[in-house]
């Protein structure tokens, strides 16, 4: 699923995620226009996907080793926990991972 987040009207970021069948999903990216960053605005749009997908099990993402900011924020704001690394020919990426409430 692919979603526009907007700001009086202005597109002002976006964010991926992949829903799987058996409720481990996976987060593609959150990504925010610098002149909206600092602002809430991802954080927003994840406790948006978290009441969109409330029958979630588990959330896995990737991000990259350099992306420290990214790192702070998923593991600070949204909950989640570095799992793993994997190494490609851009470098290293951190793999985290969010295992939700079950109901």
């Amino acid at each position: 699923m692919g979603y526009k987040i907007t700001s009086a009207g202005r597109i002002v970021g976006a964010f991926i995620s992949w829903l799987l069948a058996d409720g481990c999903n996976r987060l593609g990216t959150i990504f925010v226009d610098p002149d909206y960053q600092d602002q809430g605005v991802a954080t927003r749009a994840w406790c948006f996907i978290e009441r969109t997908y409330p029958d979630s099990q588990r959330w896995t993402l990737a991000t990259p080793g350099w992306a420290l900011k990214s790192h702070h924020f998923y593991e600070q704001k949204c909950g989640f926990t570095k799992v793993g690394e994997e190494l490609s020919l851009e470098g290293v990426s951190f793999i985290y991972q969010k295992t939700m409430r079950t109901r």
